[in-house]
């Protein structure tokens, strides 16, 4: 939560933004995997610097499937590309993610 509230301050300010970028550079570097990826999300969508992209990816957050996104990055680990991988393979989330743990 503290990751994602960075962002939200750096896409809202832009002269707070240089001293996120270094906070979430540093995030890059938690012991915990879910803290690094979400600081490299953020820090990628940030150095953007586009209005657009903060509202679809911060304020707005990822309405993708959680599972359709596993089954994806899966998918790409498989076949060797030089390609990056891209997001819009990724099904859309149909029910919120507290839904879909709950009928599994």
């Amino acid at each position: 939560a503290a990751v994602s509230a960075l962002a939200k301050f750096g896409a809202q300010n832009e002269n707070l933004l240089p001293s996120i970028l270094v906070l979430l550079q540093r995030c890059m570097m938690d012991s915990d995997d879910e803290v690094r990826d979400r600081a490299t999300f953020y820090l990628n969508v940030l150095q953007q610097r586009q209005l657009a992209l903060n509202a679809a990816y911060i304020f707005n957050g990822l309405t993708v499937s959680v599972p359709g996104m596993e089954k994806a990055l899966h998918q790409y680990t498989l076949e060797p590309s030089d390609k990056p991988f891209d997001m819009k393979t990724v099904p859309l989330a149909t029910a919120p993610i507290f839904e879909q743990k709950a009928g599994n």
